[in-house]
């Protein structure tokens, strides 16, 4: 599991050496939603562009005459996207 946290960006140190020790996070990578639309789009491109999509639609479904110019660039896009996830996730 420790070794999958990497994949994340998330970066694990031991304290205390082997028989003593315990683990803490040194960075919280994807798991600090201020750093999640990088993360993503560095790790899992192509998971950071369905998002991308997703959030694009969902936009043009709310707003159908907007002009697409006006819309947020695709960080906030995908900010606003995991951040829906993570409430709906909480509930």
């Amino acid at each position: 599991m420790i070794k999958a946290l990497g994949r994340m960006s998330v970066v694990i140190e031991r304290v205390n050496g082997r028989r003593h020790g315990y683990y803490t996070i040194a960075d919280e990578g994807a798991f600090n939603l201020t750093r999640a639309p990088e993360v993503l789009q560095f790790n899992y491109p192509e998971v950071f562009q369905q998002i991308e999509v997703l959030a694009l639609r969902k936009e043009e479904e709310a707003n159908p005459v907007a002009n697409v110019s006006s819309f947020p660039d695709a960080e906030e896009r995908i900010f606003g996207a995991v951040a829906n996830v993570r409430s709906i996730h909480n509930k």
